[in-house]
């Protein structure tokens, strides 16, 4: 076929990348998996767990004598973990009480976007004085403002677990 991708600006995934202002780009990743005990041994009746992480990285380029952004790309990953000794109607109900984690934090995801949208547009009227501290400066900037909607996102989540609805309610969960 050949011709231009018209997809690239999102990392060829036009599902997961949102470009508004003609350049943030923000994947999302979610993995599961399997583990011998989920949050140390002071922890040990956990039965799963989810958890996230952002990364962001920053190019900058050289105009004039002085540097500017060319554009950050942000990394939402969410990895959840299930204790690999259950029984199998307690591995179903607590992957379906993570999956419930999973669909808040991705709900937040437009708001991530946004964020980290908005703080790439200001950055991108700025001039900075070297490659390094365009980059270490734009970076820091996105990626505080990514972290705080995560943060905002996990917070309400995390009500789910004290409100008592991720309480295993049987007797001995494991085979």
């Amino acid at each position: 076929m050949g011709g231009i991708n018209t997809y690239a600006y999102a990392g060829n995934r036009p599902t997961l990348g949102i470009d508004p202002f003609g350049l943030f780009t923000m994947t999302t990743d979610v993995s599961w998996g399997m583990a011998n005990n989920i949050g140390g041994w002071w922890n040990f009746g956990q039965l799963g767990g989810t958890n996230a992480s952002v990364t962001t990285r920053c190019s900058c380029t050289q105009e004039c004598g002085s540097w500017k952004l060319v554009e950050c790309i942000g990394q939402f990953q969410i990895d959840v973990l299930i204790r690999n000794d259950l029984r199998s109607d307690v591995e179903k109900w607590v992957r379906s009480r993570e999956q419930e984690h999973v669909d808040d934090l991705m709900a937040g995801a437009g708001r991530m976007r946004q964020a980290g949208a908005a703080a790439e547009a200001a950055l991108r009227k700025q001039t900075f004085s070297s490659k390094e501290s365009c980059e270490a400066q734009s970076q820091a900037a996105v990626q505080a403002a990514l972290i705080s909607v995560a943060r905002q996102e996990w917070s309400l989540s995390k009500r789910r677990d004290s409100n008592g609805s991720h309480s295993y309610p049987g007797i001995w969960p494991y085979k």
